[in-house]
């Protein structure tokens, strides 16, 4: 989501992974010096808008690029930098994201709603939404399938992944308080035939991603 130039690190968010929370306290631990990727690519390319800038690269919510584009835009060497990337359990997090999409857009919910929202929007590759969303894994990988960053967290160990991107602070400094929680209701267990069936092809690599972190005790070093 956004990046401490003076401090030398990257923060990789993708959306529905507690990355509000965590962004909102690397603001305050860093005295306003970490800053969100929209708002340093229009400094760094100065004839690009923000609107062209998510049109160059896959993100629709230019907040939750991915590494390899992060870098890419800005010609870094990733060795100069700290890198850490939320994740969350992809199933919830698709869960999550129709909740606050229905929440933003003041809409009902409902299962009907949401397996027509899944089948249409969310896994119609073309749409931006899928654009911005479909894919975990994804957000912290090269164009050859490496994982680029050198840590993976879930929420629940923010804390941790806070003191490795801004070392030598009070351990309480790296409390982060859950903001913008979505309802839990567990759609996705209710659904089935070929529409569980294409969700299962679509998130496959990313469930297995989520269970190598899970495995690991709710986060992963790949440096």
């Amino acid at each position: 989501m956004g990046m401490s130039v003076e401090d030398g690190f990257i923060f990789i968010g993708p959306g529905r992974c507690g990355t509000t929370s965590v962004e909102n306290t690397l603001r305050k631990l860093t005295d306003g010096r970490y800053r969100t990727f929209p708002d340093l690519f229009c400094e760094h390319a100065k004839r690009k808008t923000v609107a062209e800038y998510t049109a160059q690269f896959f993100c629709w919510g230019a907040n939750h690029s991915a590494a390899d584009d992060i870098l890419t835009i800005f010609g870094l060497d990733k060795k100069d930098w700290r890198l850490a990337g939320a994740a969350r359990n992809p199933v919830h997090r698709i869960e999550s994201l129709y909740s606050h999409t229905c929440r933003m857009l003041s809409l009902p919910t409902s299962q009907e709603h949401f397996e027509g929202w899944l089948q249409h929007t969310f896994l119609n590759t073309k749409s931006k939404l899928f654009r911005a969303h479909g894919g975990l894994r994804r957000h912290f990988e090269d164009q050859n399938s490496r994982i680029l960053v050198d840590l993976v967290f879930s929420i629940e160990h923010a804390g941790m992944a806070l003191e490795y991107l801004i070392p030598g602070l009070p351990a309480q400094s790296y409390r982060v308080e859950h903001l913008n929680k979505s309802e839990g209701v567990r759609y996705i267990d209710r659904i089935g035939g070929a529409l569980k069936a294409k969700l299962d092809a679509t998130i496959g690599e990313d469930i297995d991603f989520w269970q190598e972190i899970v495995e690991s005790g709710g986060y992963k070093f790949y440096r």
